[in-house]
């Protein structure tokens, strides 16, 4: 692997590989803070007093919000996994031992 520290390609792999990781822990954590605000914000929230139709909108955009972050995080985590294979499928092609 000593050569590989110093190809051009593969120090972009590593990192495009680290910008993905990277991507994909703020979208996790940004889901898991969200999540809970959402939790939160509905045990705060007196649902008797809306009007049925303003709570029912509320609640369907709460869970869009949380399916599109749930996608998000798929989508991060799968560049993230295609990352991985292009540098491991580089290091066995072009690692000089």
């Amino acid at each position: 692997m000593n050569g590989l520290d110093h190809d051009k390609f593969y120090l972009e792999l590593k990192k495009q590989s680290e910008k993905y990781y990277r991507k994909t822990k703020a979208s996790i954590i940004g889901f898991l803070v969200l999540g809970t605000f959402i939790y939160f914000y509905t045990a705060i929230v007196n649902w008797s007093n809306m009007a049925s139709f303003m709570s029912l909108f509320i609640k369907y955009v709460i869970v869009g919000i949380l399916i599109g972050c749930s996608f998000l995080i798929f989508k991060n985590v799968m560049s993230l996994i295609q990352k991985r294979k292009e540098i491991e499928c580089y290091k066995t092609t072009h690692d000089k031992d």
